[in-house]
């Protein structure tokens, strides 16, 4: 039963290996991650931009008379900063899912499929016939070395692309879309004020200055709020992810090798 088993394993294997479908698919994936990484980089990018081009706008507010200049930095620093941040943290997140593509476009070339066909093929002749071919012991190892290399990047890549669908793409969009929104409304405010029209006109809804201010504040802590929103959905996506399906795809590859350390005595 053992034989059969793992005759059945490897063939399946290999025959899921020349197929390639799983190697489209996770491509597909993750590419479709790299996307909305680099559209999470420009939307980061346009909004540094905004920020810099208002941060250079004084907020002219006269109440009762009274006139009273307050630097537009001094409200929207603290998410320019954090923009600045996130834009390289991004960098890296498409750094890491591009890589994941090329090792998978590495690992699933013409010669990597030879060497796991034959490789396998060895291995079952020993297992079938271990007294006649003893000497073919030694392709159990081999065979399980290229079946964890062929698919690990395979794993890693299917596994973060199905959490990402499952628990973490609404919440991207959500947070992509109230960044966007908080990009579109500084602008608006930028274009009111290069117009000879101040802050205080262009959020006169409320009769309180200091109640305005804490309106634009609170556009400003929320967009950072979904800020930090993403830094976690990309850390996980970049990060945790990719390195948790390796360690365990790496700790039941140490548990067969040690199945296997009995055929080398």
């Amino acid at each position: 039963m053992r034989s059969t088993w793992l005759t059945i394993a490897l063939v399946m294997l290999t025959a899921v290996s020349w197929h390639g479908g799983l190697d489209r698919e996770a491509t597909a994936k993750t590419e479709q991650l790299l996307w909305n990484a680099t559209v999470a980089y420009a939307s980061a990018r346009t909004l540094n931009g905004i920020i810099s081009v208002a941060q250079g706008t004084e907020i002219a507010l006269q109440p009762a008379g009274i006139g009273v200049n307050i630097s537009a930095g001094q409200i929207l620093d603290p998410l320019n900063d954090l923009i600045e941040r996130f834009s390289g943290f991004i960098m890296f997140a498409m750094v890491s899912l591009g890589a994941q593509v090329l090792l998978n476009e590495v690992f699933s070339n013409f010669w990597v499929n030879l060497a796991l066909t034959i490789a396998a093929s060895a291995y079952l002749v020993h297992l079938w016939w271990p007294q006649k071919f003893p000497q073919l012991k030694l392709f159990a190892q081999i065979s399980s070395v290229l079946i964890f290399v062929r698919f690990v990047t395979v794993a890693v890549m299917l596994v973060t692309a199905f959490v990402n669908e499952a628990f973490l793409q609404e919440r991207q969009d959500e947070a992509m879309t109230k960044l966007t929104t908080t990009s579109d409304e500084i602008e608006v405010m930028q274009d009111r004020a290069s117009q000879h029209e101040s802050w205080f006109d262009a959020l006169k809804d409320r009769l309180d200055v200091e109640a305005q201010l804490d309106r634009l504040s609170l556009r400003i802590e929320s967009a950072i709020g979904h800020l930090v929103d993403l830094f976690v959905i990309f850390t996980v996506q970049t990060l945790l992810l990719p390195l948790g399906t390796l360690f365990t795809a790496y700790w039941s590859f140490r548990a067969y090798w040690r199945h296997l350390s009995p055929l080398k005595k």
